[in-house]
């Protein structure tokens, strides 16, 4: 495969954006991805100048520490497996790289076994909802939660920079 082009996504590019979103994920998801469009920073990645992947970005406060988050990632279905995804987090953490940002984290459903697998690779520990709790207290749990628009059935996903 040709070299994958990582880049903000352009207004001229959102009805591909937008197309790509509805064809990776479901109603529910789709909505979530493109209601977040001007309250994140969406990378997409390019492949002839096709897109073919995005990650959703922000940043937040938790704690005493400034936190990146990995909002929504998708990738088209024939582009997986082919480093897009690798490559769409590797842009997103350089960029929290350089505003000080300390952890990055983000959040899939348990039963995601490949979005589980892929952020381990990528060197995220997962912990669960009760983890958490036990770990941090149950006021940093809940700041998570906000802050992650996590659901009980979510897997934190955790990768300290």
């Amino acid at each position: 495969m040709s070299k994958i082009l990582v880049k903000e996504l352009e207004e001229q590019k959102l009805e591909e954006f937008r197309t790509l979103v509805r064809k990776i994920f479901d109603n529910y998801d789709s909505t979530y991805v493109l209601k977040a469009l001007g309250h994140v920073r969406t990378y997409v990645a390019l492949h002839e100048g096709k897109i073919v992947g995005f990650v959703e970005t922000y940043m937040r406060k938790i704690g005493n520490k400034k936190v990146g988050v990995l909002y929504y990632i998708g990738v088209h279905p024939k582009y997986r497996r082919r480093g897009v995804g690798k490559t769409l987090v590797t842009q997103a953490i350089d960029y929290f790289r350089k505003h000080g940002v300390q952890v990055i984290m983000a959040t899939t459903r348990s039963w995601n076994v490949e979005a589980r697998k892929f952020f381990r690779k990528l060197g995220f520990k997962e912990y669960s909802f009760e983890e958490i709790a036990r770990k941090k207290g149950y006021s940093y749990f809940l700041e998570l939660v906000k802050a992650l628009y996590a659901y009980e059935d979510d897997i934190f996903l955790i990768k300290e920079l």
